[in-house]
Parts: C-alpha cells; structure tokens; sequence
C-alpha cells in the first residue's frame, strides 16, 4: 500500500466544503438526511482498507458523500480534525476539518494554490502538519514557515537584511522619503508572519518589486547638481550634465516615484486596518472599500512605471540630440574626391565658446574631456550603461573643438545608435506592465462601480418593503 498512487477525485474550481448547504456547486453540499443511516463504507476503518481493490471501492463512496459525512467519519476515525486514507503510507484522501468553523472541511488532495492561500492561519497549521502536505509542497512551491529560506535565511533575517541596505541610500535620499519603502517591507513582514505556509518565491518576488522600487529613486535621489563655470580660471563650461532641461525632468522623476510608492504604502496600512477590523464592518463596505484600496494601489503603482518610461524617453531625447549634432556635422562632408581626406568639427565650430547653450550642454555630456569623470543619468546608472564618449575638445585654453573624418564621425553615431537600442530595449515590456495595470485598475472600477449598484439595488429593495 504505501507505493500504492490512485487517480485524485474530480475537484472543480473550489476545493472546500461547508455544512449542510452552501453556494458551492463543485462538491455535493447537501447533509446527509438524519433519518437515514449512512452508506456502508462510513462504517469502515480506513486503517483496514490494505489492498487497491479495496481502497478504490472505498474512495466510489467517499467521493460522492455530502462533507458533513466527512466530518464525521474524521471525527469517528481521525485525531485532532485529521485523517488520512489510508493512514499508512501515502494517503489518498486527507480529511481536515477547520480549526476555525467545525463545519468546514478540506480535502487536501482536492486544494489548488488559491485553496491554499486563502486558508487563516489556524487552518494553514492544521493543513501543514499532514502528510499530503509534504507531498504537495514542492508542486506548488510552498514551504512552511519555520522551514521557508530566503537566500539561505529566515524570512525575518532576510528582510532585516534588505531594510540594512535600504538604510545604507544615498545621503540626498531623506528619511521621509526612505520611510514609504520600509513601510511597504513591514506590511508585508506583518502579513507573511501571520502565516504558517509560505510560497517563497511569490514573497521573494514582491520584495523583489519594493526593493527595485527603492533603488530606482536612490538613483534618482543621488544627483550632483548642473554647474557652469570655469576651472581654476580657465574656459567656462558645463559640469555633471544629465539632461539638456538643467535635471529638471529626473527631479520631477524622483518626486513621482517617491510620492506613488508613500501612495502604495498608505493604501496598505489602511487595507491592513481595515481587515484587522473585519468582523465590526458592513461587508458591503468592506468589500467596496477594499477595492478601492486595491484600486489606489494599482494606480500608483501603474503612475511609477509610467514615470519610468518619460524618463527613458527623456534621456533617449538627450541622446537624440548628439545624433542630431554628429549627422548635422557629416553634411558637411559632401562628397569626397579619390584620395581625399576631409576633416570636421562637430557643428562645424572652432572653439567651445562658440557653441550655443544647448550645444555646450551636448558637448559636456558627450566629450571625453568633460564627460568621462561626470555623473551619470540616474537610468545609466541603474541599467550599468557606459555612455558613448569622443574627444570633441581639446584640453587647451578655449577648448578647441576636434576635426575628425567621415569614417571617424560614423563610428561615433554607431556607437550613440547602439546604446539609444539598448536603452529602449525594455521599452515594450514596460508599456506592457503598464497596459496590464492599466486593464487592472479599469476592471477595479468597474467592480466598485457594480457593487455599489448592488448596494444601491438592494437598499432600495428594502425601502420598498418597509
């Protein structure tokens, strides 16, 4: 018997049984009528059913019984609100009966992962502690709590070690503006300690998502401000240019994504709230009201990645605009004799003082000289991109500007070509997040707007039968 696998039962979408009746239509609801005597199989010990022939004729029966007959064979043949069939071996069925409601009960080997997943605490130990428990783990990637690793530690260490890091940002990055990210891990360490089994690649996932979230803003937070000057009394130019709009635009940038994520956490507190006081709430409310919460969520969460996309764009048109000066400069070329070698300078200008402001910004950007020890855009950064730079200038007095070939001002806008591609590499897969929280947020609506029309519905049904 204990090599012995038999085909699982019919389960259907739900997995749970109440008695006597409920909504569920997947699995026979209906009480055994009291006047009757149960089938003969109730009657029989699961310890004694030794061979297939004899579990398989049992399990015809079992199958098709109301739960309240499962309730109370587990009660007649089980301990602590649990049976296994058989009880040697690998069982067949498992019969858990809630630790919560009595008259609820659970099949384990009819439970998906949202079975799982919405089962309290109380139950989740009484379901962890079963034998089918251990067989099922690995398929839908649970683990209880006490055994779960993250990264080789303890789910608590783990997260202990993340808000270390966090703590460690940049010094630009203020407290207020570090607290909506280590807000975010403690809702989730309060949810996931409430918790006995634990799907450690979903949690990993989600601090995943709160510490990219966080490290996107330390970049944007860590920004050397645009100067214009000269060094030690030489030529003036510009310094730690990231943009040709003086860095307002990842300023902006930083105050969206810090102001969406102290969103997203005050939602939560509030969505933890709320269910902590469940039972003291109209749940037509409640309900309502946990989907707007959900709803704010979604939005500023769709707000932040929207914001990173401007910002790509931004800095794509940064970009853009060297491409621009490189192509501007190779019309200059026209057509070159046999054996004819011409030379240009970028804007076809002799010293840097002649270039417009906007030029002067491209330049310090996009020269060796004064690019190459500036700060990098908080998006080249974070995705590790080496910007393209060319000697444009000369480190002499007045910053010569440097002819190069054709060929040479080709290779340049090659290499400017091949960055803008790989910047805007993940530009589809971030509209497509956005779309699908977008999609989100509009189902979410429409889901508030119905149940307040239900609401509205049956007010009105009961004023009119008052």
């Amino acid at each position: 018997m204990a090599g012995m696998k038999l085909s699982p039962p019919e389960a259907g979408s739900a997995q749970t049984a109440r008695m006597p009746q409920t909504d569920n239509a997947t699995i026979t609801n209906r009480s055994w009528p009291y006047d009757l005597d149960p089938p003969p199989e109730f009657y029989i010990d699961p310890a004694t059913l030794r061979s297939e022939a004899q579990l398989l004729e049992f399990l015809k029966s079992f199958d098709q019984w109301p739960s309240d007959l499962w309730i109370r064979y587990a009660e007649k043949y089980g301990k602590d609100g649990v049976l296994a069939i058989p009880p040697q071996g690998m069982p067949e069925r498992t019969i858990v009966i809630s630790a919560v409601n009595p008259e609820t009960v659970f099949i384990i080997e009819r439970m998906n992962a949202m079975d799982f997943s919405a089962l309290g605490r109380e139950d989740q130990v009484r379901v962890a502690r079963t034998v089918a428990f251990d067989e099922f783990k690995a398929a839908f990637g649970f683990e209880r709590s006490a055994e779960a690793r993250f990264d080789g530690l303890s789910f608590n260490d783990y997260v202990d070690r993340v808000i270390a890091e966090m703590r460690a940002r940049p010094e630009k990055m203020a407290d207020a503006d570090l607290q909506p990210y280590l807000d975010q891990l403690q809702h989730l360490r309060d949810q996931v300690n409430r918790q006995e089994i634990l799907k450690p690649a979903a949690i990993l996932k989600k601090i995943k998502d709160i510490r990219d979230a966080f490290t996107r803003a330390a970049h944007f937070a860590d920004i050397e401000p645009q100067t214009y000057g000269p060094d030690g009394g030489g030529t003036s130019h510009y310094s730690n240019v990231i943009s040709l709009d003086d860095g307002a635009a990842v300023s902006r940038g930083y105050r969206i994504f810090v102001e969406s994520d102290r969103e997203i956490a005050a939602a939560e507190a509030k969505l933890q709230d709320l269910l902590q006081h469940a039972r003291n709430l109209d749940p037509a409310m409640l309900v309502m009201e946990i989907m707007r919460l959900n709803q704010t969520i979604t939005n500023a969460r769709s707000a932040r990645e929207s914001q990173e996309l401007e910002q790509q764009n931004e800095l794509a048109t940064t970009y853009a605009a060297m491409q621009d000066a490189v192509n501007e400069t190779l019309r200059q070329f026209g057509e070159e004799k046999e054996g004819e070698t011409k030379r240009f300078t970028l804007y076809g200008k002799t010293n840097y003082a002649d270039l417009t402001d906007r030029q002067k910004k491209v330049v310090a950007m996009f020269s060796t000289l004064l690019g190459k020890e500036s700060q990098r855009h908080p998006l080249e950064e974070a995705r590790s991109v080496e910007r393209p730079l060319m000697d444009l200038i000369e480190n002499k007095d007045g910053y010569p500007l440097v002819a190069y070939t054709n060929a040479q001002w080709n290779t340049f806008g090659t290499q400017l070509s091949e960055v803008v591609t790989l910047l805007g590499q993940n530009t589809q897969l971030k509209m497509n997040d956005i779309n699908t929280l977008q999609q989100l947020s509009t189902s979410q609506f429409e889901a508030i707007s119905k149940a307040l029309s239900r609401i509205s519905e049956m007010i009105s049904t009961i004023s009119r039968n008052t």
